[in-house]
């Protein structure tokens, strides 16, 4: 698999934030992030959740694709 330049990253969240940023529902919303992250941190997302959900304060929540 060929590694996304910084640049089709930008792409990639530029175009799911046009496509689905204006979503309604929190359930929806949390998708778009989640794709986002999914994006930038590439093969490193599940470290990346991780160590968001490390103190145990918060759980990652993947949402619901609209």
């Amino acid at each position: 698999m060929i590694k996304p330049t910084p640049e089709d990253k930008i792409s990639q969240v530029l175009y799911i934030i046009k496509q689905f940023g204006g979503t309604d529902s929190a359930h929806h919303k949390a998708w778009v992030i989640d794709e986002i992250v999914r994006r930038l941190t590439g093969d490193k997302y599940e470290a990346w959740v991780k160590e968001y959900e490390s103190d145990g304060e918060y759980d990652w929540d993947t949402g619901i694709a609209p």
